[in-house]
């Protein structure tokens, strides 16, 4: 009797699975295909108009220049004149005088 429990279950479970599967493939459904709609997207539209808005920035650190530039006289003398845009932070432009020396003494 054991013996054939050993090969009849395999069969039986193999046969009933055969079974089912033949019985889903004859009785499926079809599916019909819908067209597919083409809705434009929800779009939320403002009017905006122009304010001032103010905000605080909180940091830390030290600022430095971007370029840093040694001045060295080819002359010596004495700086009769210096510029004011010639301090700490300043901004020069090209072509701008920022020191003059005391021309006597090379001129001689």
């Amino acid at each position: 009797m054991t013996r054939f429990r050993k090969i009849a279950i395999p069969i039986l479970v193999v046969g009933i699975s055969c079974g089912a599967f033949v019985m889903m493939i004859k009785f499926r459904r079809t599916v019909e295909p819908k067209p597919v709609e083409n809705s434009p997207p929800s779009v939320e539209v403002l009017d905006l108009a122009r304010r001032n808005f103010e905000f605080v920035v909180r940091s830390q650190g030290s600022v430095e220049a971007a370029t840093t530039v040694r001045l060295v006289s080819q002359v010596d003398g004495r700086i009769v004149r210096v510029s004011g845009a010639l301090k700490k932070g300043g901004v020069v432009s090209q072509g701008e005088v920022l020191l003059e020396i005391d021309d006597r003494d090379y001129t001689l």
